[in-house]
């Protein structure tokens, strides 16, 4: 999980993640999107089978709780404000 959507979260943070994501995808073309998705649903699998099969359930909620909400915080709100602020007073917004 944390390898693939580290990588998906980091292109909107960092120039250099976002142009390799642009290049797999000219690279791969549609294919991308199917890689993608597979490895989506193949870490939902494994987290959910590993919360199911888990002596540590609660800590590894913990984990994941606290991987995603500092994804939220950190990424997510940031990027949204961002944009919001940008579209709202596009004349006083640099953008940077």
């Amino acid at each position: 999980m944390f390898l693939n959507e580290g990588f998906v979260m980091m292109r909107h943070v960092s120039p250099l993640f976002a142009q390799i994501r642009e290049e797999l995808i000219k690279d791969f073309g549609d294919t991308w999107q199917k890689i993608h998705s597979t490895l989506d649903w193949l870490w939902i699998l494994f987290v959910v089978l590993g919360l199911i099969l888990s002596h540590h359930r609660a800590l590894d909620v913990f984990f994941l709780v606290t991987f995603w909400s500092a994804a939220l915080c950190l990424i997510y709100i940031p990027m949204w404000l961002k944009t919001f602020w940008a579209k709202k007073y596009p004349e006083n917004f640099s953008g940077n």
